[in-house]
């Protein structure tokens, strides 16, 4: 898991014996290792002792490890994997509960980016019979913003349909209108929130998202060349 901290480092010579300590930031974390970025030249094999503040409220863990792996960087540096040497139960189970809490803020964080995307909508409700049709102005893993001619009211609920154009992507779920605002030229913009979307299909739903937006970005990009 991606992961950047302070980590400070001493290297080990024969017998346990530190020899040099010097400053690094990780780059990811695992239960079964670190990788961070030095600017210190080490070798694989080399066997570091590493301190890291995890948790929340954080505290200390120091563990050995060895280096496994290392690659150099444009600027000089190198970004040097290691796995820990005998991580006993508890830090082990500090460690999968840091990279476990860094995971749900990851997603946490990403599931409110709001992207632009402009997408054909079909909206159902049990009043009407026929569908209404909208376009998504935005949309993030929990919620959308739609222009529709349809009047919805706040508290409304609504079926939706929302296709990819370009790749082969729909999403049908139910939603919960939390928000409208009259536009200018007399429809609606509203915000809906969607109905228990499980982990997959957010994830779903944020993949799209991310590649329709580049997707329409390169497209405005070609038109206005």
């Amino acid at each position: 898991m991606m992961m950047r901290f302070p980590v400070t480092c001493a290297r080990l010579g024969s017998g346990g014996a530190v020899t040099e300590e010097f400053e690094a930031e990780t780059v990811d974390l695992s239960a079964g290792g670190v990788r961070f970025l030095t600017d210190r030249s080490l070798s694989v094999g080399e066997r570091v002792h590493l301190e890291m503040r995890l948790g929340d409220p954080p505290s200390t863990l120091e563990a050995e490890a060895h280096v496994v792996r290392i690659e150099g960087t444009q600027d000089g540096r190198s970004i040097c994997a290691l796995a820990f040497d005998r991580l006993d139960a508890v830090a082990e189970r500090r460690v999968v509960g840091a990279v476990f809490a860094e995971e749900r803020r990851a997603a946490e964080a990403r599931s409110r980016v709001r992207l632009s995307l402009w997408l054909p909508v079909i909206c159902r409700m049990p009043q009407f019979d026929e569908p209404m049709r909208a376009r998504t102005i935005d949309m993030t893993a929990e919620e959308v913003r739609l222009l529709t001619s349809a009047r919805f009211r706040m508290g409304d609920r609504v079926d939706l349909e929302i296709r990819g154009a370009e790749e082969a992507f729909e999403l049908t779920t139910n939603a919960l209108v939390t928000n409208v605002d009259d536009d200018r030229d007399g429809r609606q913009i509203a915000t809906l929130v969607f109905d228990r979307l499980d982990r997959s299909h957010r994830a779903s739903v944020l993949k799209f998202a991310f590649e329709e937006e580049r997707r329409q970005a390169e497209r405005r990009a070609a038109e206005g060349s």
